[in-house]
């Protein structure tokens, strides 16, 4: 699995803090570090300047541009992925590069939300 760099992102982990700007690593499909400038080594890097980074949440990494977020799907035609969300990193897989379906799913179907 590839060590993938996401640099230059501006961080929102969750914990009700202000967001960050840092590096986020990923290795084996989970968050190997988070630097605040500092440069690891990587097999893939995408840029996230200008772009919001959500480590954790449903899906493992979102980097989007949230102004710039948009639904395309209308009534006819379902089937639209929205704008604005450049990748989706799920499991350590990219899913979602520069706005394109990759046609990895690694993901899990949640059947139970009572838990």
């Amino acid at each position: 699995m590839d060590k993938i760099e996401i640099k230059n992102a501006s961080i929102i982990d969750g914990l009700g803090g202000e967001p960050y700007f840092g590096n986020i690593y990923l290795h084996e499909g989970k968050i190997s570090a988070i630097t605040h400038g500092e440069s690891l080594d990587s097999d893939i890097s995408i840029d996230a300047s200008g772009k919001i980074v959500t480590p954790g949440y449903a899906a493992d990494i979102v980097i989007m541009n949230l102004p710039n977020v948009k639904e395309n799907a209308t009534f006819e035609n379902l089937h639209q992925y929205p704008s604005g969300i450049s990748h989706v990193i799920v499991n350590g897989e990219i899913v979602i590069r520069d706005e394109k379906f990759t046609g990895k799913t690694p993901g899990k179907m949640i059947t139970n939300f009572n838990s």
